[in-house]
């Protein structure tokens, strides 16, 4: 293509002919170390450059920063790195100058996409030029792929998350309270004053002893600890890393703002193993018989409801509470029963027979009747012929009619 225009084939016309192109091949890394590092001398030969070309390093640094496409990561990358070098600045005259060219950059960037001025876009890539003279540094440290934004961003949803997660359980207490923790629920109130104040109260300085043998003083304070824990919904959960070891973790995980960069607060205790273990065994024996009281009541409604019948106005608290002690001493007796729940009656004649007295006999009577009549001939004398006679005069008229009906 340059032989077709007949012109002479330079260095400078090679060099210039893919200048504005976006260079595909130049990833973030690349550009932040030509920021923070000279050009090596094998590779200024390699280009061709000679020693007037490497002071003039603006017009090929801004080349490089424009062509990348992500001026923005490039500006991160800057902000990350430039606080780990020229560390023996003691007037940090250089860090301020950087800080300033940051700022530069980023309200230029943002006026220019809500005013959508995408004529300034020329001009931006200057300003990150300008780390170059200040931090560049032969065998300098390599700068990796920015990404202290991403973790800080992070790290901020999930202490979001647990802020959120602490709120539910504050307001299903304050429903079960009668309202007594919702005044907590806000967000600076919780995150200020109720967060720091419960990791120092869900880490007393309790010995890891057996509940039996523990001290008085130390009981009352497990049993406050147990308290709060129970009405605010905070549990320790029992769990397994990794490596097979057994850890309690507390739901939801406030305990994770004790520490800040590694560091831990000098005025909270660190919670073993064995106290936890106590703790969270307490608050398992306090929610059942919670839960008992709870069905024990739901049980004396339904009686009340069904069964009983409404108290007069003449009873008295004292005698409804002597009925109530008199019906728990007396145990109401059990009926047996048979397989279909039946119950099973006694028989009378079985308990004679245990008593071992004489048992009476008992007549049973019997009655038979024999219908129809037999035509047979009967050998009869004189006399009972008469005997019969005067027998049928005897017979009422109605029976007689019948008979011959019969026959």
């Amino acid at each position: 293509m340059l032989k077709a225009r007949n012109r002479n084939v330079t260095e400078a016309i090679v060099r210039n002919a893919t200048q504005g192109m976006k260079e595909a091949e130049s990833s973030q890394t690349i550009v932040l170390n030509d920021l923070f590092s000279p050009l090596a001398r094998k590779r200024a030969r390699d280009l061709g450059m000679g020693e007037e070309d490497e002071i003039r390093y603006v017009a090929r640094l801004s080349r490089e920063v424009d062509g990348s496409g992500a001026m923005d990561k490039i500006a991160l990358g800057c902000f990350e790195h430039y606080a780990n070098l020229h560390r023996h600045d003691a007037n940090f005259t250089r860090y301020l100058k950087a800080n300033e060219w940051l700022s530069t950059f980023d309200v230029m960037s943002g006026q220019m996409r809500s005013e959508r001025e995408y004529s300034l876009l020329q001009y931006l890539p200057y300003h990150l030029v300008a780390f170059y003279p200040l931090f560049q540094e032969r065998g300098a440290q390599k700068v990796e792929r920015p990404k202290a934004d991403w973790e800080s961003h992070t790290i901020t949803k999930m202490n979001e998350e647990i802020y959120k997660s602490l709120a539910r359980c504050l307001r299903t207490a304050g429903n079960r309270h009668a309202g007594d923790f919702l005044h907590l629920v806000n967000e600076k109130i919780l995150q200020l004053e109720l967060a720091p104040m419960l990791n120092r109260i869900i880490s007393p300085p309790l010995r890891p002893v057996n509940s039996q043998v523990i001290k008085p003083g130390e009981k009352l304070i497990l049993s406050r600890l147990v308290d709060i824990m129970a009405s605010m919904e905070l549990r320790f959960m029992q769990e397994k890393t990794e490596d097979g070891q057994l850890v309690y973790r507390l739901d939801p995980p406030i305990d994770v703002f004790i520490t800040y960069d590694g560091k831990r607060a000098s005025d909270i205790s660190v919670s073993r193993y064995a106290v936890r273990h106590l703790v969270a065994a307490e608050i398992d024996a306090r929610l059942i018989a919670h839960q008992a009281d709870g069905l024990e009541k739901g049980k004396g409604k339904k009686a009340d409801f069904f069964g009983k019948k409404s108290m007069k106005t003449g009873d008295s608290m004292e005698n409804l509470q002597c009925g109530n002690k008199h019906q728990k001493t007396e145990p109401t007796e059990k009926v047996a029963t048979d397989f279909f729940g039946r119950p099973i009656v006694a028989i009378a004649g079985d308990n004679e027979k245990k008593t071992g007295g004489k048992m009476e006999e008992k007549y049973r009577v019997t009655y038979r009747f024999k219908e129809g009549n037999s035509a047979a001939s009967v050998s009869m004398s004189a006399s009972s012929r008469l005997d019969m006679r005067h027998l049928w005069y005897q017979i009422p008229v109605p029976y007689l009619s019948q008979s011959f009906m019969m026959r």
